[in-house]
């Protein structure tokens, strides 16, 4: 859907939205016990993001124009990030996980938090199921002399996923 507007009323849309969103991690265990479990390390979050602007316009000389714009960008911003993993028992685990970034590099700033915990359960040796609890914010922005903008995005919710062990 990149380079089209949502309305529901024609006359007037503003939207933004995370298209794709992929993280690449490259972790090292710092502590490992019995029953605990903690690492750092760092790694790449893969963002797309895309946003459109679309209205009428009053032209002088009683004419109106209809016009959408829309623009979009996909880019990698590095993080760190930390992890702490509780057994409970042999197949039940309590997981919690924290990415960071901030940055201001010239005419670019923002930041990124990517944190989760949840459970997981291991189903068989090799493979397991799992329940978390996500909460994701980003927000990034431009002040250059051609452009001035700003893009913040956040979601958090439940998500179900498998696990695998080696």
């Amino acid at each position: 859907m990149a380079g089209r507007c949502i309305s529901a009323r024609k006359q007037r849309s503003d939207w933004s939205r995370l298209r794709t969103h992929s993280r690449f991690f490259r972790a090292q265990v710092r502590v490992k016990k019995d029953h605990h479990e903690f690492g750092v390390g760092g790694g790449l979050h893969w963002i797309g993001l895309g946003a459109c602007i679309e209205g009428n316009a009053i032209i002088a000389g009683g004419g109106n124009a209809f016009r959408t714009e829309s623009v979009s960008v996909t880019a990698p911003l590095p993080n760190i990030g930390a992890w702490y993993t509780y057994s409970i028992s042999p197949d039940w685990a309590l997981k919690a996980r924290l990415d960071w970034l901030r940055f201001n590099i010239g005419e670019y700033d923002g930041g990124l938090i990517n944190a989760s915990f949840g459970i997981n359960y291991r189903v068989f040796k090799y493979a397991g199921i799992g329940l978390s609890y996500n909460i994701f914010d980003l927000d990034v922005g431009i002040n250059k002399q051609s452009w001035r903008g700003a893009a913040e995005i956040k979601y958090e919710g439940l998500y179900a996923f498998l696990s695998f062990y080696w």
